[in-house]
């Protein structure tokens, strides 16, 4: 992917890809969300 030298970007990004695990993989515990990655 696209690497961001901005940080308010890049934690956009995280989040983004945080609720996508949410809404994808709700019931698995380790989802990328969880870890924190």
């Amino acid at each position: 992917g696209i690497v961001l030298s901005s940080p308010a970007l890049t934690s956009l990004r995280l989040n983004d890809e945080c609720y996508r695990d949410r809404d994808c993989e709700a019931t698995i515990k380790n989802s990328r969300c969880l870890l924190g990655y």
